[in-house]
């Protein structure tokens, strides 16, 4: 039997996590070993092994929960299709319907597909089993305060810090319980006395910038996150913060500071920082700065949907490497094929490879799936209209300035328009 917590998934849609360290896990019965090395595989993402161990303990051990569990993790970080997720969590569940790791899974789960009220009522299950599990009343605390149940919330955290009264996550929690009721005096005395009890965990602080940044107070957040990369200089998220708040403020130069110094740090950080300064960099028409940071992501994360895309598009609109733009744009689209900008991109750039055929295909994908953007109406009416389509490319391209009359492509339509 695994006798570890499980690492549930964060409110910000992260997977379910059951790839616990080996030293953390325990285990018995006859599969005990090949669930262990289940989850190291999945710890390093070994897919192939993590299979192998969890089928073998399975064999082993028909009725292995935690085998089963290792089994819908697997299919998570796959990306397998929902129901086969769910196939193996209602396996788990029917075999230990009341066991608060599974019960945890199920609630992660369940928080990953938006579905807040089930992941509640199963947090609340598993927290009944396990009254002294700290981790799993944080959750739910978390949850609660995710369908905006402040009161609740407010309790969960306190519960927590009746037990452990320096619990870092549940000191934030508590501010911002506070907060979402509207009790701001005491919720800025919870987020002082957070950063007091736990200087090093960056959260307090976060969430205290985030808050003042939430009621326009600007310049005092920005001071906030200062004083965080005082105290803790390798937290990321101080400096990705100030680069937004920079960002509001019209300081290009403060921002492009901020988001570089995120980049320094390393690890996650790099992705997210260099996609904010090719964005910004593309703001600004500073295109040789934002196509080189744009490259920085996918040095870093290479399956990033986001720097895909607009590294395809801002390739098209620079009339470069038109082949190298669809084969971004390609990825992008199976990376996430249902996002319509995806689509509407890869459109655009088959349309400048003179591939116009399969661009008219790919922007009626993106409008299939969402109909709305003007801009995917202009798309297709230049693509229609270099198709030779005349009436129809009058239609769509009436349909879009009429949606957006004041697009930065408005005069490029019109002047279309005047020649078909």
């Amino acid at each position: 039997m695994l006798a570890a917590a499980l690492l549930c998934a964060g409110l910000a849609g992260a997977a379910p996590v059951l790839s616990l360290p080996e030293e953390n896990v325990q285990t018995q019965g006859a599969g005990a070993q090949a669930v262990a090395a289940g989850l190291r595989a999945l710890q390093d993402r070994a897919w192939e092994t993590a299979q192998a161990s969890f089928e073998e303990a399975l064999r082993l051990e028909p009725r292995s929960w935690a085998a089963t569990l290792g089994m819908a993790e697997l299919a998570a970080q796959r990306g397998e299709p929902v129901a086969a997720v769910e196939r193996w969590l209602d396996k788990a569940r029917s075999l230990q319907p009341q066991h608060p790791v599974v019960l945890r899974a199920i609630a992660s789960w369940d928080l990953r597909q938006g579905r807040l009220p089930a992941a509640i009522e199963a947090l609340r299950k598993a927290a009944a089993a396990a009254p002294s599990d700290l981790q799993i009343k944080l959750e739910l605390g978390e949850a609660l305060l995710a369908q905006r149940d402040g009161v609740a919330a407010e309790a969960a955290f306190r519960s927590v810090l009746a037990a452990e009264a320096t619990q870092a996550g549940a000191l934030t929690g508590l501010a911002l319980a506070l907060v979402s009721q509207g009790k701001d005096s005491e919720a800025l005395q919870a987020f002082e006395h957070a950063a007091r009890k736990a200087p090093k965990d960056p959260r307090a602080l976060l969430a205290l910038a985030r808050y003042q940044a939430s009621k326009r107070r600007i310049d005092d957040a920005i001071g906030t996150l200062e004083r965080l990369s005082a105290v803790v200089p390798d937290a990321p998220e101080a400096h990705l913060d100030k680069g937004d708040l920079l960002v509001m403020k019209n300081d290009t130069a403060g921002a492009v500071e901020a988001y570089r110094r995120a980049s320094g740090l390393g690890g996650a950080a790099v992705s997210v920082a260099e996609f904010r300064l090719g964005a910004l960099f593309e703001a600004q028409g500073r295109a040789d700065e934002a196509e080189a940071a744009y490259r920085r992501v996918l040095q870093a994360q290479p399956d990033s949907y986001a720097a895909l895309n607009n590294l395809a598009m801002l390739l098209v609109t620079r009339s470069r490497d038109g082949r190298q733009a669809i084969a971004l744009a390609r990825k992008a689209v199976a990376l996430a094929p249902g996002r319509p900008q995806a689509h509407d991109t890869l459109a655009w750039a088959l349309r400048a490879d003179g591939k116009a055929d399969e661009a008219l295909a790919s922007v009626e994908r993106a409008l299939a799936i969402d109909p709305k953007p003007a801009t995917y109406a202009y798309h297709k009416g230049v693509i229609l209209a270099q198709l030779g389509r005349k009436a129809q490319a009058r239609a769509s391209l009436e349909a879009a300035l009429k949606s957006a009359p004041q697009a930065a492509w408005a005069a490029a339509a019109k002047e279309l328009l005047a020649r078909l």
